[in-house]
């Protein structure tokens, strides 16, 4: 068997037994923030790209698209995308002062149910305005389609072989932020694709129970009082990434709600955010802010 057929084989077997929590996980995840981003431009580059293998281990290094021109307007641009049958759509914000020279971070912005990519609350450019480049990716009709098949892990990685090959990348700072279903998308990624993802920042997202190898760094805010998505799907997730990095239970306070977990595996930290009183909320106030100086701060 090739090795693609082995590959859809293997997420057949992983995504269709937790299909039934992740689809009712997203559709009790609800988004508060879910107006669409007026600043967006409205061209759309039409691009079909197959998406790439799995890496066995993280990449590093300048993506292919160092030194291609580009121009940098500080807004959203719409791109589209060629999924089998299907056009997904996403968005990507270059610098203003964007230089096809430097090898920039990228965050992936993944929506909660009801929204789109540009619904506002993970809002991380407006912290890192000229230090990074943004995507944020359109679900199908507001949510999410991991129970239907692995149609959104392809088009995390057509867009990812898209923009790597368009605009210039630090491969080895590409991270993912995701709310509620987007914080469970975002769960997902940083399991089967820790090999891209330096670090993974989730508010109010679910556990997804999945085989993972590598580690990745990972930052978690959850509300005590979440009447959607339970802390306690939340504090699966943490104690899962944990082991993954070999952290012990012992952490150490931070401030403002958070702790950081002790000895975990060099470069590769885990920390836990709780709240109370908020209920099911984006944060969007301190959040972004706060994710930034996690991903920025990671070696």
């Amino acid at each position: 068997m090739c090795l693609l057929h082995t590959l859809l084989a293997l997420f057949r077997r992983c995504w269709l037994p937790v299909g039934g929590l992740l689809a009712a996980s997203a559709l009790m995840a609800g988004c508060s923030a879910c107006r669409r981003d007026e600043r967006a431009t409205a061209r759309v580059d039409e691009v079909r790209v197959e998406p790439t293998k799995p890496a066995s281990e993280p990449l590093r290094g300048r993506s292919l698209g160092c030194g291609k021109v580009a121009r940098g307007t500080g807004e959203f641009e719409a791109h589209s995308l060629q999924i089998d049958d299907s056009t997904r759509h996403y968005h990507v914000r270059l610098p203003a002062s964007y230089d096809p020279a430097r090898a920039y971070p990228l965050v992936f912005r993944f929506h909660g149910t009801g929204g789109t990519g540009l619904s506002h609350g993970l809002d991380i450019e407006a912290v890192a305005p000229e230090d990074a480049i943004v995507a944020a990716i359109d679900g199908r009709d507001g949510t999410w389609t991991w129970a239907s098949g692995p149609e959104d892990l392809r088009l995390f990685d057509a867009a990812y072989a898209a923009i790597s090959d368009g605009y210039c990348i630090d491969l080895g700072r590409v991270f993912a932020y995701g709310f509620s279903a987007g914080g469970g998308v975002t769960n997902a990624l940083g399991c089967v694709r820790a090999a891209r993802l330096r670090g993974i920042a989730v508010v109010a997202g679910f556990d997804v129970k999945l085989p993972c190898e590598l580690p990745v760094a990972a930052w978690f805010l959850h509300d005590r009082d979440d009447d959607r998505v339970s802390i306690a799907q939340g504090e699966a997730a943490r104690a899962r990434m944990r082991e993954r990095n070999g952290c012990t239970e012992q952490a150490v306070e931070r401030g403002e709600g958070c702790r950081s977990y002790e000895g975990c595996r060099s470069g590769y930290p885990v920390v836990w955010c709780e709240t109370r009183g908020h209920g099911h909320d984006i944060a969007g106030d301190t959040a972004p802010a706060r994710v930034w100086s996690f991903f920025s701060a990671l070696p």
